[in-house]
């Protein structure tokens, strides 16, 4: 037997090439995750660029450029190409030799828009495909250009295995662009729930302790928190409005924004506009290693998003299931895959997008009985324990690597 063909049997850990256009954002720990949380098989990113000290999360797994090794004129076409989001023919190339000569066994593409743009390297090799879609690249990519991003879309619903997508409602966006319903796998990535916890010392709380809030949390102000991107489909101009009705009516409470964005000076002049400046606090960006702590000073947590124009929606947003494995109630909208993450009246509320009347009346209604967030925040870490725990997500990622390399080898014979 040679060596692909051993790679291909379950003893040994096969070779997975992790196509992304850029590694990474700060924002996108749900793909890091993945690559990093890797337990049976061998991660490779291949990325267009990288981000400054984006390559240290890797830790020691390989990180390949597609432009690496290209010579002064070649790296100039490269240049020219990208600016029409495009591969030149010799980064392609070069990078499919690359990864042939590596013995990768399977391609995994992050982002149905970054399987697209690497379509010169994976036609080049004959090996299973799996790409994962997150939410912009299911909807809104497919509408851009009056259609034509949907048509861009079409080699990878045509040439992939399998898409992973977080959630129910995000299959329904995946299948309607075309592809087949038994190749679509409702796969949520996880977090690491025993780095978010509770306050309580020592872990997860007992259910007794988790329905008896602390004295001093009980006693001061409501801490509401959101952690996100300052965007329209973050419905953050919804939650100011909200918060500021139920600071009027008496619900003692201070609003943290974390993040940064395209929208922070416009909700920096509206929280002045509605007399909230001095309850509401601008954080700017968390880093990651912060953010446990960050989310343990909260009561609540708040995100609200709501659908622009352009179709953009959410998957399962990371930020809940920390905030959730962090034993904080949610309260949030029903949209995109939230309600799969978010049970409503057991781990949180959720009210309708743009529903500012119930946003405000579920925050006064929570403001106002410690007792009730308590119970919400312990059975919302207990769901995330058992649905959204990165290390059993991981698992099923992997099995579903293997399920494609045994099928592919059966189909050849192997």
């Amino acid at each position: 037997m040679n060596d692909r063909a051993t790679l291909h049997d379950v003893t040994a850990p096969p070779l997975v090439a992790h196509l992304i256009r850029t590694w990474i954002a700060l924002s996108e720990t749900f793909i890091e995750g993945q690559v990093v949380g890797s337990a049976r098989s061998r991660p490779l990113v291949v990325a267009r660029h990288e981000r400054a000290g984006a390559r240290a999360r890797l830790g020691a797994r390989p990180l390949w450029l597609t432009t690496e090794g290209l010579s002064a004129p070649a790296q100039f076409v490269a240049d020219l190409a990208y600016r029409v989001r495009r591969l030149s023919s010799r980064e392609a190339s070069g990078m499919a030799a690359r990864l042939a000569a590596a013995g990768v066994d399977l391609i995994h593409a992050h982002f149905g828009t970054d399987a697209a743009f690497f379509a010169p390297v994976w036609r080049q090799l004959d090996v299973p495909r799996v790409v994962s879609f997150y939410g912009y690249d299911a909807v809104k990519a497919a509408r851009r250009f009056g259609g034509l991003g949907r048509r861009h879309l079409q080699s990878v619903i045509e040439a992939f295995d399998a898409f992973v997508v977080p959630s129910q409602d995000m299959a329904q966006d995946v299948r309607a662009l075309g592809a087949p319903a038994g190749r679509v796998v409702v796969l949520p990535w996880g977090i690491d729930v025993e780095r978010f916890r509770p306050p309580a010392a020592g872990g997860s709380p007992t259910s007794a302790s988790a329905a008896s809030p602390a004295p001093a949390a009980a006693a001061r102000p409501l801490r509401a928190v959101a952690v996100c991107r300052f965007i329209e489909k973050k419905g953050l101009a919804d939650a100011l409005a909200a918060f500021a009705a139920a600071h009027a009516a008496g619900a003692a409470s201070e609003l943290t924004l974390a993040g940064d964005g395209p929208l922070r000076g416009a909700l920096v002049a509206q929280a002045r506009a509605l007399g909230i400046a001095e309850q509401v606090r601008f954080a700017g960006f968390v880093a990651p290693s912060e953010l446990p702590d960050f989310l343990r000073q909260h009561d609540l947590f708040l995100h609200p998003s709501v659908t622009p124009a352009d179709g953009d929606k959410e998957g399962v947003p990371t930020s809940i299931l920390e905030a959730a494995a962090s034993g904080l109630p949610i309260l949030a909208t029903r949209h995109g895959g939230i309600p799969e993450a978010v049970e409503e009246g057991v781990t949180g509320h959720l009210v309708a997008e743009h529903d500012v009347a119930a946003l405000t009346a579920r925050l006064v209604e929570l403001a106002r009985d410690p007792q009730r967030r308590a119970a919400f925040g312990a059975a919302g870490r207990a769901r995330i324990r058992e649905r959204f725990d990165v290390v059993r997500q991981n698992a099923r990622r992997e099995q579903l690597y293997f399920d494609l390399l045994r099928a592919e080898r059966a189909a050849k014979g192997r």
